[in-house]
């Protein structure tokens, strides 16, 4: 049955209360809120792969416990600072990128989408499955999108 209105908004702030400090401490910054999606970025120049894997594996591991479903989208690229009203925005192909990715991963039914620049600046060629190749809208080429290596982010169990 559909939630109401205020049920739902409840929900979707206890999501981004329990997401927003894995961004955060782990040297992401939120650049905005979009719909029902957050979007965040990490700086090459201070945050190693390393890092950046051990945040994105927090998040995996959460999955199970977060009061709504979702899908994460990870890219690689360069992007520009835009100073907008509300302060400094990140813009650019890069980012089109990204946004656009999410409807790919829908289409794949993906929880966690890499793109192949992804996959190899996190060091993860060869570990990740791939879903297949798409076009991205306004991109003239096509694309091959990965899943997160198997486990990734599960509980380690202990067993005798």
């Amino acid at each position: 049955a559909p939630l109401g209105a205020e049920p739902a908004g409840r929900r979707m702030q206890t999501w981004i209360a329990g997401l927003r400090p894995m961004l955060e401490d782990s040297g992401g910054t939120i650049d905005g809120y979009v719909g029902d999606a957050v979007f965040a970025h990490w700086p090459c120049e201070t945050v190693s792969a390393a890092q950046f894997l051990a945040v994105l594996r927090a998040i995996e591991t959460w999955r199970a416990a977060s009061p709504l479903p979702f899908r994460a989208v990870v890219h690689q690229g360069e992007v520009l600072f835009a100073r907008s009203d509300r302060g400094e925005e990140l813009t650019g192909p890069q980012v089109n990128f990204v946004f656009r990715s999410e409807k790919i991963a829908k289409g794949f039914d993906a929880p966690a989408l890499l793109s192949s620049a992804a996959v190899e600046a996190l060091d993860l060629l060869g570990q990740c499955d791939c879903y297949g190749r798409s076009a991205v809208d306004g991109m003239t080429d096509f694309y091959s999108f990965y899943a997160l290596p198997a486990g990734f982010g599960a509980e380690k169990k202990s067993t005798r």
